[in-house]
């Protein structure tokens, strides 16, 4: 249950109640009787509340900036009907991959085992082995 703080307007006194969202407000001070309404004084966040105050702030920010440049790069690849292992690093996979088996496995390989690769994967296809 959420922790309200009231001030009279009176006294001055400044009260701490847990009380339910359904509760209604105290109107009546416990000290002096007089009239009190809610006070919002101190307000407090938690470090992690705040993500410029986070220490992995900086960490958090060059993976966003990353995901801006790799999930374009996905779509493009999913477009010419490739399906990479991660949208993670697909904008260097789309720049540096000569085939489809590397953009498909996620790695960039020697240049003649890339293109072995899909050869044999296209022999299967034709063969119907796959």
């Amino acid at each position: 249950m959420p922790r309200y703080d009231y001030k009279c307007d009176n006294c001055k006194t400044i009260t701490e109640v847990i009380q339910s969202f359904a509760d209604d407000a105290l109107t009546v001070c416990a000290v002096c009787n007089g009239p009190i309404s809610k006070y919002y004084g101190n307000i407090n966040f938690a470090p992690s509340a705040m993500p410029t105050r986070n220490s992995d702030a900086a960490t958090r920010n060059a993976h966003e900036k990353q995901l801006e440049k790799d999930l374009p790069a996905y779509a493009r690849l999913r477009k010419e009907g490739m399906q990479p292992k991660s949208t993670v690093g697909a904008a260097e996979l789309e720049a540096r991959a000569e085939s489809r088996f590397e953009v498909e496995y996620g790695t960039v390989a020697d240049s003649y085992i890339s293109k072995r690769a899909d050869e044999a994967v296209s022999h299967l296809k034709t063969n119907g082995v796959i």
